[in-house]
């Protein structure tokens, strides 16, 4: 027992030794090494003055020697970062700065770096923003982003409403007339959306307050005359409306709205198309008629609220007040919206995609002409393009870049749609839906 435990001591102890003979090795090669370094040779007096204090145990010395070079390994990084500069393009700015004096002083022609100078100024911001953009994100990164944002937003959004609309619920619950009115208006709706009878009697019914839809359910979506239907003719209805795509609004159909409100705001845009259908169906004399039964003609000389001539939007134009442009253009690629840009906004759009962004599909706009095309005569259908274009989209079905994405074909006939969708479901054996008129 006694071997062994004396074994086991002389063993610690001839590690210890090892240990510390290496450290000295390594101590000493280390301090050979910055010697041979030239940059390094003004730690040599200070190492040694450091190891002989080590050695001698006078550890108060050792340490402000030992934080002293702790420092100054702390600023090796900025000095070799330091040295790296100069090193480079900048280090030579001294001696061109000292060339441009001499010529300064004795007359001499220019140095030959000075002719790109100016340019090279200029060109300077441009070169910083291009290269931000390059290394940045791409505007389909941007849009990712921004899509799961709104989604979170979305989200977060519906919670909080439907937590409020919970909570003022609970609240009404204590009044009888409250519980009366919200029962009136789920038995309303729920008999069938079209009974615009039922809505009409629950509006002027004095049973019914039509506040608390408005408490429960701040915010409403709908068409102008559903609301004109739902909601009494009342100017405090609502804080605000909202008219969106107000070119396609006709005055008639909104301005009743407007004396439901306190507040109004209304989008459009001039340039986009106005209710086409509308003014082919009041065209002429029925709209004539119209006015002089509405003392129009006496009333608006001027024909502003003239629904065959003005939308919504040309009306609230009329006011002297400058209108908010929302002139950045998310949608589209450039070569898509470069023509509107150009033929109606005066390239005043921004549009905040880029070329690139095409997820790998190539070009936006590929035009295909169909050559020894016989003519189709009065025939409404046209055969070998919709041939062409069924082949086309099965090629397009079955390429990998295109999962996930949806597919639109536009023609201007109804006979040439119902045509390709038969083509469609015969050799793609896909489901597709069709609008138009």
């Amino acid at each position: 027992m006694i071997s062994d435990l004396r074994e086991t001591t002389i063993e610690q102890a001839a590690r210890r030794w090892r240990a510390a003979l290496a450290a000295l090795g390594a101590d000493r090669s280390g301090n050979q090494q910055i010697s041979h370094a030239g940059e390094l040779s003004f730690l040599v007096g200070r190492l040694q003055e450091l190891d002989a204090a080590v050695d001698e145990e006078r550890y108060n010395e050792a340490r402000p020697k030992l934080d002293a070079l702790t420092e100054r390994l702390a600023a090796m990084p900025a000095l070799a970062e330091r040295a790296r500069i100069l090193q480079g393009p900048t280090g030579q700015l001294a001696a061109a700065v000292a060339d441009v004096e001499q010529v300064a002083a004795t007359g001499g022609a220019a140095p030959d770096f000075l002719e790109d100078l100016p340019a090279a100024l200029a060109a300077q911001a441009t070169v910083h923003r291009l290269e931000a953009i390059r290394t940045g994100e791409t505007t389909r990164d941007l849009a990712e982003r921004l899509q799961t944002l709104r989604d979170m937003t979305l989200a977060d959004a519906r919670q909080v409403l439907s937590l409020r609309i919970q909570q003022r619920i609970f609240e009404g619950f204590r009044s009888p007339k409250f519980i009366a009115s919200l029962e009136r208006f789920r038995k309303a709706v729920s008999t069938s959306a079209k009974r615009f009878d039922r809505l009409e009697e629950l509006k002027n019914s004095p049973q019914f307050d039509v506040d608390v839809l408005t408490e429960v359910f701040p915010c409403w979506i709908m068409r102008p005359e559903d609301a004109c239907r739902m909601f009494p003719l009342r100017h405090d209805t609502f804080d605000v409306v909202v008219f969106d795509e107000a070119s396609q609004c006709n005055p008639d159909q909104t301005l009743p709205v407007f004396a439901r409100a306190e507040h109004a705001v209304v989008f459009g845009d001039t340039n986009q198309l106005s209710n086409e259908d509308l003014k082919r169906s009041l065209a002429g004399d029925a709209n004539k008629a119209l006015r002089l039964q509405a003392k129009l003609a006496e009333l608006d000389p001027e024909g502003l609220f003239d629904q065959t001539e003005n939308s919504l939007l040309e009306l609230a134009s009329t006011r002297d007040q400058a209108p908010i442009v929302l002139s950045e253009h998310f949608r589209c690629r450039p070569e898509l919206v470069a023509f509107s840009n150009t033929r109606f906004y005066a390239d005043g759009l921004r549009v905040m995609r880029d070329a690139e962004d095409d997820r790998g599909l190539g070009p936006a706009i590929l035009v295909h002409e169909l050559d020894n095309v016989p003519p189709i005569g009065k025939n409404k259908i046209n055969p070998h393009e919709a041939e062409y274009l069924v082949d086309e989209l099965a090629r397009l079905l079955d390429d990998d870049r295109y999962a996930g994405l949806s597919i639109g074909v536009l023609s201007l006939f109804r006979e040439q749609i119902e045509h390709i969708e038969g083509l469609v479901e015969q050799r793609c054996r896909r489901p597709c839906g069709s609008s138009g008129g």
